[in-house]
């Protein structure tokens, strides 16, 4: 099976009527979670978000674990230097926090990991050019240990040259 890619981003978005439906979590501009797993998203996902927002979640896991956060869909105003609509995400609370990143366009970060018990994750949208947003997911674990990921494919082999991308 060969499949080549023409651009940097390929998303599809299945759009109708049927039996199949995804439930989206309510989308909230900012808030308080708490607990061991959870789900958010950007306002009005997985329609276009509003302009001007500037929206803050401050997540908490139990005491003695950390955050793993990751991005299932990402699609805001592309910029070089993310300065319209962003994502910033950080490590713990206060002023002091630490930058983990800050993100814009349709390239979906890979995971992050907090160094605590908490990240905040916030947004922030000018007055021009929306876009669907973002859909995230965390959950806690153990510090200083790898995330148990799954791996089910015997030989995948992912090569970017020339933008083209070979699976076997």
């Amino acid at each position: 099976m060969w499949f080549i890619a023409t651009n940097l981003a390929l998303w599809v978005m299945l759009v109708g009527q049927g039996s199949c439906q995804q439930n989206f979590p309510r989308t909230t501009c900012g808030g308080e979670m708490e607990g061991d797993t959870g789900q958010f998203a950007s306002p009005g996902f997985p329609q276009d978000y509003r302009p001007n927002l500037n929206c803050v979640w401050n997540i908490k896991v139990p005491e003695g674990r950390v955050v793993f956060l990751s991005f299932r869909f990402f699609a805001l105003e592309m910029n070089a230097r993310c300065m319209y609509d962003h994502v910033s995400v950080f490590n713990g609370r206060g002023k002091d926090a630490q930058l983990l990143g800050k993100f814009c366009g349709t390239f979906r970060p890979g995971a992050l990991v907090s160094t605590s018990n908490e990240i905040v994750v916030k947004m922030a949208t000018d007055d021009s050019t929306e876009n669907r947003g973002f859909l995230a997911s965390f959950s806690s674990g153990e510090p200083h240990k790898q995330s148990k990921l799954s791996t089910t494919c015997n030989l995948v082999d992912v090569i970017v040259a020339n933008l083209k991308i070979t699976l076997h």
